[in-house]
């Protein structure tokens, strides 16, 4: 953990993924190793996402997001972990359409190249998927949050075509959002 961490703080990114990738391997042995526990490696990881986020390398902060989301199972994921994925894909997707205002909805309507729109629907769907999973873990616990999430992959679910889910998770939040200014749009 410390290499991979001493690689990261150098900058040297490809040899930071590397060791990281060696711990997740060396964490997914059974008996799992006393040192580092599988939340330390999560913890260090998703401290360098958000290095990564603030110095506005989305690339570099989905991979750090990614290598965390790989240390545990899906169901198993806490929900830090779910909202680094979710907002790294959004920012991947983002990304890619650029600055220009109307982009992602010129892309997502047809026009463009079909490569690039395959890639920003595909992030968007992840994006989606990750809010969704993150509302699930605050159903009971945190009420805002859980309105925050769904609301976030309903959009998501929305803006890559996926009118269906979309219309799942906008009922979803209609269903628990029944005081809250975006539930008429909703």
């Amino acid at each position: 953990l410390g290499l991979a961490e001493a690689e990261s703080d150098l900058d040297d990114h490809v040899a930071a993924a590397e060791v990281y990738g060696a711990l997740i391997d060396q964490l997914g042995i059974k008996p799992v190793p006393a040192e580092p526990t599988r939340r330390e490696g999560m913890e260090s990881l998703l401290e360098r996402y958000e290095r990564e986020r603030q110095r506005e390398n989305d690339v570099r902060a989905l991979q750090y997001a990614t290598l965390a989301g790989s240390l545990w199972p899906l169901p198993e994921t806490p929900p830090e972990t779910l909202l680094a994925l979710a907002m790294g894909h959004e920012a991947a997707a983002k990304r890619l359409v650029g600055d220009e205002a109307d982009a992602l909805e010129a892309v997502l309507a047809g026009t463009g190249d079909p490569a690039t729109r395959l890639e920003i629907k595909r992030h968007l769907l992840r994006a989606a998927s990750y809010y969704a999973l993150h509302a699930e873990a605050f159903v009971v616990d945190d009420i805002d949050r859980h309105r925050d999430s769904l609301w976030a992959a309903a959009g998501l679910f929305d803006q890559a075509g996926d009118t269906a889910e979309a219309i799942r998770a906008y009922a979803s939040f209609a269903d628990v959002a029944k005081d809250d200014p975006r539930y008429p749009e909703a």
